[in-house]
């Protein structure tokens, strides 16, 4: 499964419609311009530029073939975009070969250069860039698999360890914050529940969230010990709901607030919580899986 992204912010959304709508008029515009041109330009012409203009795209060419091999050599992650850029300059190469030879006795030679060198290796190219990028896709989907035990790793430290702990069990306040569909900043109070190295998120919403939550989101959790206010942790990670068989025992909650205390309720969430007043509110378990935590104290 891919990594779920937040939603962008509103004005970087906005930003990139307006880009979008600029990029299709200068489609509309280069349309009209081809037409032009295919109606306008002679069948022959000649120029005195014509060794430096193919000069200079090989030297372009060799720039970019050599900069992917040092980047395959030296294992680089700009291996994606050079090997990108690479395949480009030599289809663009193959096909003006092609097109300028026609006619002419080395058309031969050129489609060949282009059938078994030139589009070959742009394939190959455009392949590895490919295969890298879900690379990339697969480690960051990995880096949120329970397996990824940042929480393992932090109760292993014996002083952050104990810690945390007191905090994650103790009476405590957390907030979760994340990024709506809205590109928008949301924030409210949460239950808190440890079991082992897992974390438990008990959320009272007004409303089944279409997508919010629906999906693996990317969140941040801020838990305040009650016993000394000057102390919390921060944690980030990703935050999956739980369907109601996912949930294991103590968590098991109906999808309506319940009248009964859980063990999430430790938290002291607010009396609106735990009862919510909107007869419609129901409650959601979402799992955490951390990817960072930081000590938060002032």
């Amino acid at each position: 499964m891919a990594t779920q992204h937040p939603p962008l912010p509103a004005a970087t959304r906005r930003r990139r419609f307006r880009l979008g709508i600029a990029l299709l008029v200068s489609c509309v515009a280069l349309v009209a311009w081809i037409a032009d041109l295919s109606v306008s330009l002679p069948m022959h012409y000649e120029t005195e530029g014509w060794r430096l203009a193919w000069t200079g795209y090989d030297v372009a060419e060799l720039g970019a073939l050599a900069t992917t091999a040092y980047c395959a050599l030296r294992d680089r992650w700009a291996l994606i975009p050079a090997s990108v850029v690479t395949a480009t300059l030599l289809l663009c190469d193959a096909w003006f070969d092609m097109a300028l030879s026609s006619g002419t006795d080395d058309f031969l030679i050129s489609l060949a250069t282009a059938l078994l060198v030139e589009i070959p290796t742009a394939t190959v190219l455009l392949l590895v860039a490919w295969r890298l990028t879900r690379r990339l896709r697969d480690k960051a989907t990995d880096a949120v698999q329970p397996g990824a035990a940042t929480l393992d790793v932090a109760l292993r430290d014996a002083a952050f360890g104990a810690e945390l702990r007191a905090i994650l069990d103790g009476p405590s306040i957390a907030t979760l914050a994340m990024i709506g569909t809205d590109g928008e900043p949301h924030s409210r109070v949460v239950g808190l529940h440890r079991e082992g190295d897992a974390l438990l998120l008990s959320i009272v919403a007004p409303r089944q969230p279409s997508s919010d939550l629906a999906k693996d989101a990317q969140v941040s959790v801020s838990v305040f010990d009650l016993t000394n206010p000057r102390t919390a942790v921060e944690i980030r990670g990703i935050a999956r709901l739980l369907a109601d068989g996912e949930r294991p025992g103590p968590v098991a909650l109906a999808r309506e607030a319940e009248p009964t205390p859980t063990p999430l309720a430790r938290t002291s969430e607010p009396p609106e919580l735990l009862d919510p007043a909107d007869p419609s509110g129901i409650r959601l378990v979402a799992r955490l899986f951390p990817t960072a935590i930081t000590r938060l104290a002032s």
